[in-house]
């Protein structure tokens, strides 16, 4: 019989009920957007309602942004005037939705994404607290209207979401549920880049310890750019990294940033004859074999094979620091 299962003892027992989420109609933002992606990640079979309707809202299991309450078990709305929860950061940022429902579910969410063991709750809490710092709290302070700077995804997933209402419009669920999508893919690719700097920062100090001549060697690509941001002081006398790159096995060199929070400002950019160049005419001008590229803005360059690689990162660091001291004179 549809509707009903079953029982061991030959009754009948009605099917689980589906979880509902109601969040406010009209316009939708990335905050509500958000806050639906992390409950419908761990709720595959969650419902959702577009309402401001008191009755309608009091049927719902989980109540995001809107309905006035607050009580951090199933209900997460932060416009009423008693709400006063912030985070203890810089700028005392005021929680939203989506940062309030990511503080109760982001270990969940973690655990459930990166697949961990039901017990490692430490490296859980490691990432939720840097997907927070890093992505969330950004959230939480332009849906609120709080200036804190424009740190890598901010303001885009806000305007993004924004595009979604222009397009397809308010009215239904359509628009909603496309850019809850669109978020849903940004979360996960957060938890996972956080998830990857975690695995990749004791790696890069090591490296920058046993940088030669300022240039450190890692097996991989390694987010280095912000680890070097992070630990600042411990990259102060590095100047390149090269790693391999996993697909192709080929080699690549890159300048570490030359001012903290500016990715590609250039610590130790290309010799300015090699910048643009490619192929036979790079390996003419440089003197090297197997050289590949050298990217026009000079912060990155590629080879064929490790042996190549160091060879040109000697030659690089030793003629963009002559370029630069001559450049003082």
């Amino acid at each position: 019989m549809a509707g009903a299962v079953q029982d061991q003892a030959g009754g009948m027992a009605a099917a689980k009920k589906k979880p509902l989420m109601a969040v406010h109609d009209g316009a939708f933002h990335a905050d509500d957007c958000t806050a639906y992606s992390i409950m419908k990640h761990l709720h595959p079979s969650l419902e959702l309602v577009r309402t401001r309707d008191p009755e309608v809202i009091a049927t719902a299991d989980y109540v995001m942004d809107v309905g006035g309450e607050y009580d951090n078990i199933t209900k997460f709305d932060h416009h009423q005037k008693s709400f006063t929860e912030k985070r203890n950061d810089e700028f005392n940022t005021k929680y939203a939705a989506a940062g309030l429902t990511w503080r109760k579910f982001g270990k969940d969410y973690v655990k459930k994404e990166l697949e961990l063991a039901e017990d490692d709750d430490a490296t859980a809490e490691r990432v939720a607290a840097r997907v927070d710092r890093n992505y969330m709290r950004f959230l939480d302070a332009n849906d609120n209207g709080i200036d804190v700077g424009v740190p890598r995804e901010y303001p885009g997933v806000p305007s993004a979401v924004a595009m979604y209402n222009a397009v397809v419009g308010t009215k239904g669920n359509s628009g909603f549920l496309a850019a809850a999508r669109m978020c849903e893919m940004i979360l996960r690719g957060e938890v996972r880049s956080e998830y990857r700097y975690i695995c990749a920062e004791a790696e890069m100090l090591k490296a920058a310890k046993e940088a030669k001549d300022g240039i450190i060697e890692t097996s991989e690509s390694l987010p280095f750019t912000q680890v070097a941001f992070e630990n600042w002081e411990s990259f102060k006398d590095c100047e390149v990294v090269v790693y391999t790159e996993q697909q192709s096995g080929r080699w690549r060199i890159q300048s570490l940033p030359a001012v903290l929070g500016q990715q590609f400002s250039r610590r130790c950019p290309a010799p300015k004859e090699w910048c643009g160049l490619s192929g036979e005419r790079l390996q003419e001008v440089s003197g090297h074999k197997g050289f590949i590229f050298v990217h026009a803005n000079g912060f990155t360059g590629g080879a064929e094979t490790r042996e190549q690689m160091l060879d040109i990162a000697e030659d690089w660091v030793r003629k963009s620091r002559a370029e630069r001291e001559a450049e003082k004179k």
